[in-house]
């Protein structure tokens, strides 16, 4: 029998834990199994494979489960499938040196708990791997109460008095009590009444005044957060007393409670009196509320108004304002009829149809309720075909339902989209199956150099231990260093703030050395790696600048393009040296970091060269095509301070 565990929840509470490991790497067992039972006093069984593991699940229920990916037969993944498909909800916890982003995505869509990628740190890696252990079974326990809350729930419901129905917002009877189905005669269950007027039609013969009756739920239907009151009076001459208040969940409602109690027993003239007494408040009450809310509606549409053409006809990108059942054009801002060509005027006078080059889609374009952004194809006034990013906004003006439309011309985005990702795939591929198993030896060699370090004392087997690791850390750190360049060139170009990607970049340093970028609100469409790009320029700087004491990036035109330089004024680079820092292998560190930087460049048709004085400081010159760069805001002059010229702003991006 496994030794029982202890692990402390939240509550304080200490429960027996015991978990399951299943890898094909037998080292990896032994060495999890030692250090979950050192470090966290948790119980291990271990299995080989997925087959060893499905057999011991079926002789003993385990709190947590851990799993390898890669294994013979069956994977990690088509484990955690089998163990969902027959109603196992165990915590699964996938353990592999894996990484990529479409497995971690699987894995959650099965139904993985946790995610852990091995080749960390040995002690950090299981102090984790404990800590998701502890969240897991917690997070089940939690599962657990609230079914047994629910039951609680439902036992409340049926020893109540009163009749309870609840129906949603689309009519649909929802939940009832069984006092409920015996008031209206309904013993056999409600399986042929399951909507509103289904129920209706069933009692219709039971009351006195069905009209009397149906009235409230037409005024709730009207007034959805309101509450009702009535007698009923029923033609066996019993008499029930109705209540009926919205279902909220938070402020949105989301249906209606109605509660019926049977008080033929009372004085019916002083129930009527009463009830009519709530009406009445309850009516002054809301009418009170109503007229507030009118005149400070009124209010509010004219300071709307306003600020909504401040702000409509402030914006650079292209903005329309459509008529959402007609697509006629209301309103447009001046960046809408410079990228059709058209006049304002002119544009006035259309609808979406003569703008979009896809008829049939225009519908599909102008109703799309998500804010999911979508590519169109639209024609400009001289007839050309572009193809566009729609992002749509619902409004009301004066009551009329419109959209706000943005539309931003992607022409040069969707032929740089076309080469991106393929060329990276079966590298990618190559190079996760790799680093996976070369993390896993690391693993296991970190793991045996631990055991052996606390139970020798040999001074000399110490350091030889110390130097063992020392290479190990440094193989780990070269395979960190091709990880962090595994999605180069997989994902899709964005637009970002050079300032903020250069800040984050710098504070990644460790050096202090100061830093200033004058680059204001420019923004780059470059791969989202552009931060590796300023993290290697910076990190080449303080390696390599012997007695730098700044750093400064700024701006400057040179043609239809646009140059970022990078500077600072340590010893430079010498000729010779100017185009064999972006070679592969080149320099004293790793010889990946300038090669890497041109080459993330490349993706979005960027170039790199330096530029600078031997002995006065390094230059690099990022030059950055028309049409990868705009300004935000009505552009500054430019920052580099020999050249101060006023660049226009660019629309067509």
């Amino acid at each position: 029998m496994p030794r029982q565990s202890l692990i402390r929840y939240n509550s304080g509470v200490v429960f027996v834990v015991s978990v399951l490991y299943v890898d094909d790497e037998e080292c990896l067992l032994d060495i999890c199994q030692m250090f979950l039972g050192r470090l966290g006093n948790i119980s291990v069984d271990t299995a080989p494979s997925v087959n060893e593991g499905l057999k011991l699940i079926a002789q003993k229920e385990y709190d947590a489960i851990i799993s390898d990916y890669e294994m013979p037969g069956k994977n990690g993944i088509e484990f955690l499938k089998t163990l969902r498909s027959q109603g196992d909800l165990t915590p699964f916890i996938l353990f592999t040196g894996r990484g990529r982003e479409e497995l971690v995505i699987e894995a959650f869509n099965s139904g993985a708990d946790f995610y852990i990628q091995k080749g960390g740190e040995t002690k950090s890696q299981f102090a984790e791997l404990i800590h998701k252990i502890t969240m897991a079974t917690e997070r089940r326990r939690g599962e657990k109460a609230l079914e047994n809350s629910n039951s609680l729930l439902k036992a409340t419901l049926e020893s109540t008095a009163d009749g309870i129905i609840v129906v949603d917002v689309e009519g649909t009877i929802t939940t009832y009590n069984q006092k409920f189905l015996q008031m209206w005669k309904m013993e056999t269950g409600a399986n042929g009444t399951k909507t509103e007027p289904a129920f209706l039609d069933h009692i219709r013969d039971q009351v006195t005044d069905f009209g009397a009756f149906e009235k409230p739920i037409e005024e709730t239907r009207e007034n959805p957060d309101s509450s009702s009151y009535d007698i009923i009076q029923c033609n066996d001459g019993r008499t029930f007393r109705r209540f009926s208040q919205a279902q909220k969940i938070g402020e949105r409602i989301v249906g209606r409670v109605w509660s019926f109690r049977d008080i033929s027993g009372q004085n019916r003239a002083e129930l009527e009196l009463r009830a009519a007494y709530e009406q009445l408040a309850a009516a002054e009450d809301e009418l009170k509320r109503k007229y507030s809310e009118l005149a400070k509606s009124t209010d509010l549409i004219s300071e709307s108004e306003e600020k909504y053409r401040g702000v409509f006809h402030a914006e650079t990108y292209p903005l329309l304002l459509v008529d959402r059942q007609s697509f006629e054009i209301l309103d447009l801002n001046a960046a809408a009829a410079a990228l059709y060509g058209y006049e304002e005027d002119e544009m006035l006078a259309l609808t979406m149809y003569h703008l979009s080059a896809e008829t049939a889609r225009t519908t599909e374009e102008i109703c799309e309720k998500s804010a999911e952004v979508q590519m169109h194809f639209h024609r400009k006034k001289n007839q050309t075909i572009f193809p566009a990013e729609i992002s749509t906004s619902r409004c009301s003006i004066r009551n009329r339902p419109a959209l706000i439309v943005s539309v931003r011309n992607i022409s040069r985005t969707k032929q740089i989209e076309d080469a991106l990702t393929l060329a990276n795939v079966k590298l990618n591929l190559l190079l996760g199956i790799t680093r996976h198993d070369i993390l896993n030896k690391l693993s296991v060699l970190s793991g045996y150099n631990e055991l052996l370090r606390s139970r020798i004392s040999d001074p000399f087997l110490v350091e030889m231990l110390d130097k063992q690791q020392n290479a190990t850390d440094v193989i780990r750190k070269q395979i960190d260093f091709t990880r962090e360049y595994d999605q180069l060139g997989t994902k899709s170009p964005q637009w970002y703030r050079v300032h903020d990607i250069a800040a984050r970049a710098n504070s990644q340093v460790l050096q202090t050395i100061p830093f200033r970028c004058d680059t204001g609100n420019l923004e780059i469409y470059a791969d989202p790696m552009m931060e590796r790009v300023f993290y290697n320029l910076f990190d080449n700087a303080f390696r390599y600048g012997e007695g730098i004491s700044c750093i400064r990036i700024t701006w400057t035109r040179s043609g239809d393009c646009l140059l970022i330089l990078v500077e600072d004024d340590g010893i430079g680079i010498t000729e010779e040296e100017k185009e064999r820092i972006f070679e592969r292998g080149y320099g004293k560190n790793t010889g990946l970091g300038l090669f890497l930087t041109r080459e993330i460049l490349s993706i979005t048709g960027m170039t790199v060269r330096e530029t600078g004085e031997y002995q006065k400081g390094a230059r690099f010159e990022i030059r950055i095509p028309d049409g990868n760069f705009r300004f935000l805001k009505p552009m500054p002059e430019s920052q580099d301070c020999g050249n101060r010229v006023p660049i226009p702003v660019e629309e067509g991006t």
